[in-house]
């Protein structure tokens, strides 16, 4: 019975680092594409509808400007990446006491 409560209790500390796991990735995806991906599409859109709707040049450039002052691309990337290091070190851990530092 011991052998067998082990498994079990192994077996549920495996789906408890799995679901940490996945949370974590699924908190990656959900920024990148609305922090990420979203903002930088607005952006080419922007310049093909300016360029369509023949807006002076420096319009659209004074709104794509502003835009990139207030997006922080390179620091959004940054925090994508912090988290991709979470959840690989998550990944790595092999027991929830690791698990509960990396969170």
């Amino acid at each position: 019975t011991s052998k067998l409560q082990n498994s079990i209790r192994m077996y549920f500390k495996h789906v408890r680092l799995l679901q940490r796991v996945w949370l974590v990735s699924s908190k990656l995806n959900s920024f990148i594409r609305h922090a990420i991906y979203l903002p930088v599409l607005w952006e080419v859109e922007t310049e093909v509808l300016a360029e369509m709707m023949q807006l002076p040049a420096d319009v659209a450039r004074t709104e794509l400007q502003d835009f990139s002052k207030r997006f922080h691309l390179a620091r959004r990337i940054a925090d994508a990446q912090q988290l991709a290091i979470k959840r690989d070190e998550i990944r790595g851990a092999r027991d929830a006491v690791a698990v509960a530092k990396v969170l």
